[in-house]
């Protein structure tokens, strides 16, 4: 959730399962912030070869789909940038 110079990641842990074998994020913008570019970056080289997506959310709410096909199961930290808002630094835990 994002709008009026805030972002909320709920939670901002989260645990995947490769077996499942994609990450669902969820972009809810406040209304006026539909066009605002949402830029989801890993913070280690490790993490940056899988969490690299830069989306805008036209439609309430909008999905972003990560492959964890070959990623390794550990703890990764990434950022989500919000043009005009800010950045928050959350983390993902890829388990088998």
């Amino acid at each position: 959730m994002y709008g009026s110079s805030s972002i909320k990641i709920t939670p901002p842990e989260h645990s995947v399962f490769k077996s499942k074998g994609y990450w669902r994020i969820r972009l809810q913008p406040e209304n006026g912030y539909e066009d605002a570019l949402v830029t989801i970056l890993g913070k280690s080289k490790q993490a940056l070869e899988w969490i690299h997506e830069a989306e805008t959310a036209p439609t309430n709410p909008t999905f972003i789909c990560i492959s964890l096909e070959d990623v390794e199961k550990g703890t990764y930290d990434y950022s989500v940038s919000i043009e005009g808002i800010g950045t928050i630094d959350p983390r993902v835990i890829v388990k088998d």
